[in-house]
Parts: C-alpha cells; structure tokens; sequence
C-alpha cells in the first residue's frame, strides 16, 4: 500500500474521530485531504489526474445533495466522500458510495436494535470502512 493510500487513511481515521468526539467533520481534515488528494492524482497521472480528482470531488456532491436537502446526510459526510473521490477517482466514489451507504444502513439498525435511537448518525464510519474494503479490492 502506497504512501498516499496511507496518509488517506490517516485522514478518513482523524475525520472519524472528530466525528465520534464532536459530531463533525473539521474542514482542516476535509482541506487537506482535497488538497493532498489533488496532488496525489497530478503526481500519478498529470493533466488527466486533475481531471480525475476534480471529478472525484464533485460526484459525490451531486448524488448527495437532494438527500442533504432532506436531512439525510450531513455535509461533513459528503466532504468526507468527495476527499475519497479527490484521492481515488469518481469511478472508485461511486462503488464507494454505494457500500457506504449499505454499511450505513446496518449500522443504523444495530443502534436502533441497541436501543440507541439517535437522529444523529456517524456515516463516517461506513465511510471509511468501505474505502478500506474498497482497497483491499473486495468491492
């Protein structure tokens, strides 16, 4: 695993903690990882990586705003998904977004089964644990 998948990593870990401490997502975390993501998709495939990471970005935000609009999703979440975007490429955002989404679900029954109905839900767990398992080529 590359040094890039790795500082990804310790990104999405961090944005996770933040959000299991504080219930958000700083925008430092969300910054760096766009910025960092960019650099990355230059280095490895020049002018067409930015075409890939700005892409990578903005899929997300498509897809998920009307359900942000409706409460469904917090903003924090769908930065953190457009850092995974920036870093992998929209095609990888999307699978990515759709295991999220599952892995979301589950977790959500789990609390509500726990007894532990909030309306506030960590989706940057989900978040993360599909970038690894996306990674690891499983999905």
């Amino acid at each position: 695993m590359g040094e890039h998948i790795l500082l990804l990593i310790l990104i999405l870990a961090c944005a996770v903690g933040e959000d299991l401490y504080a219930y958000r997502i700083s925008n430092v975390w969300i910054a760096a990882g766009l910025i960092t993501g960019l650099i990355r998709q230059i280095l490895c495939n020049g002018y067409m990586g930015v075409k890939e990471s700005i892409a990578g970005m903005i899929v997300p935000v498509l897809i998920l705003f009307p359900v942000f609009l409706c409460r469904g999703i917090g903003a924090g979440d769908i930065k953190l998904l457009s850092v995974v975007g920036s870093y992998l490429s929209y095609h990888a955002s999307f699978s990515i977004l759709a295991a999220s989404v599952l892995l979301g679900g589950i977790y959500a029954m789990i609390q509500i089964l726990r007894g532990k109905r909030s309306e506030k839900l960590h989706m940057s767990i989900p978040i993360m644990l599909s970038t690894v398992i996306w990674l690891e080529g499983i999905i």
